[in-house]
């Protein structure tokens, strides 16, 4: 295998697990309704799917009144994990071939 084609799969490689790991950090906060006095409210986290969180219900005051198990979804994972390979991917596609053209059209010094 040629250098820049390992230097390209392992720079799609890194951006896509960083794509995942920074999706982490992305926080989504949903309110469900209410039942009166109570309200539920969902909390997720990735982008573009949420696939980790939790919910719990609030009084109509912001207090904490009794918070559900958190929720973790494997397939959302992966499918989040394929969506920033992919960004990743036609990222690095695109500015390889940006590269090519602009080598093949760039003017030979003198």
């Amino acid at each position: 295998m040629r250098k820049k084609t390992v230097l390209i799969v392992f720079a799609i490689l890194a951006f896509g697990v960083m794509g995942t790991i920074l999706s982490t950090f992305i926080e989504r906060s949903e309110y469900l309704g209410n039942s009166f006095p109570f309200g539920l409210t969902k909390v997720s986290y990735g982008f573009p799917l949420a696939w980790r969180g939790y919910s719990y219900w609030v009084l109509m005051q912001p207090i904490l009144v009794a918070p559900f198990p958190d929720w973790f979804s494997l397939e959302s994972l992966l499918l989040d994990a394929v969506f920033w390979f992919g960004i990743s991917f036609f990222v690095n596609i695109a500015a390889t071939q940006s590269d090519k053209v602009l080598r093949k059209t760039r003017a030979p010094m003198i």
